[in-house]
């Protein structure tokens, strides 16, 4: 019944879907402590109680939204990003995951997705964004550098269609979001895919950000509304940032890596690109 479809979550609605999710997660057997996960042994046991049939099945959803229990000893990764999936690599679940699962499983009313269909848990995502545009324009969130809590607690959720806060932060061009991704979800976020297979780079590159598809949902109250829908910069800048970032994150010999990645289509972070000035910057750095 909680997760029927209902308004943008407010910060106090968030707050308990959190700590649901964090209960749900210990009665399913993980620990109460932080940073628990549940394994896939014990998911797939549950997994008749979420009307579940088959392993196979439970095996597959925990793929879709968890992550590889093999993660990468290369930098920070918050968020899983960098973990390696191999056919008998084993998942896990995380209780922002956990939410996840659920939260894209329930469609908002039309009229709360202007231009595109949502899910409970997009609404989640871009009530976080806002809180965080909020609290810097209005001042009460002294830098970049130290996010709000909300933001903190939400920020590897992803949404419905992959992305996560730095694909959305790069693809609105929007570099103080981008600046707090980074220092939320440390090095690995630069691996995280979208359901496209692109990467936050192919994001930076793409001179469309998302401004059309109003990657954020901007409130009336809201400092300045009409500005949240539009790219705060263009793709050049975008790109160099994020080039400047890896260098100085140590990333430099992933960096190859990265610019040689393609995505579902095979397009790397530089045929991604529309504007002259990055693909120069990417073809340079490659």
């Amino acid at each position: 019944k909680t997760l029927r479809p209902i308004a943008t979550p407010l910060v106090e609605q968030a707050k308990t879907f959190r700590a649901a999710a964090l209960e749900e997660l210990a009665r399913l057997g993980a620990m109460r402590v932080t940073g628990a996960v549940l394994t896939e042994a014990k998911f797939i046991a549950a997994a008749a109680s979420y009307g579940i049939s088959s392993s196979a099945a439970a095996r597959r959803l925990l793929r879709a939204f968890g992550h590889s229990a093999q993660s990468s000893s290369k930098g920070s990764d918050a968020c899983h990003c960098r973990s390696s999936w191999a056919a008998d690599t084993p998942a896990e679940l995380t209780s922002i995951e956990l939410l996840g699962m659920f939260m894209h499983g329930v469609h908002a009313p039309k009229e709360q997705c202007p231009g595109r269909s949502c899910t409970l848990g997009d609404q989640l995502f871009n009530m976080a964004v806002n809180e965080f545009r909020l609290e810097y324009l209005t001042g009460k969130s002294p830098s970049v550098e130290h996010p709000s809590q909300i933001l903190r607690d939400f920020s590897c959720l992803r949404r419905s269609d992959g992305r996560t806060l730095l694909h959305v932060a790069l693809g609105g061009k929007d570099l103080q979001l981008a600046t707090a991704a980074l220092r939320l979800q440390g090095l690995g976020a630069w691996w995280c895919r979208d359901c496209l297979g692109r990467m936050p780079l192919h994001h930076a590159a793409n001179a469309g950000g998302t401004s059309a598809e109003a990657w954020i949902a901007a409130r009336p109250q809201d400092p300045a509304p009409e500005k949240s829908l539009e790219p705060r910069c263009n793709a050049s800048t975008a790109v160099s940032w994020a080039l400047v970032q890896l260098q100085e994150q140590g990333a430099r010999d992933d960096m190859r890596e990265l610019l040689e990645s393609t995505d579902s289509s095979g397009r790397s972070p530089a045929f991604a690109g529309e504007e002259r000035e990055a693909l120069a910057l990417l073809l340079s750095a490659s």
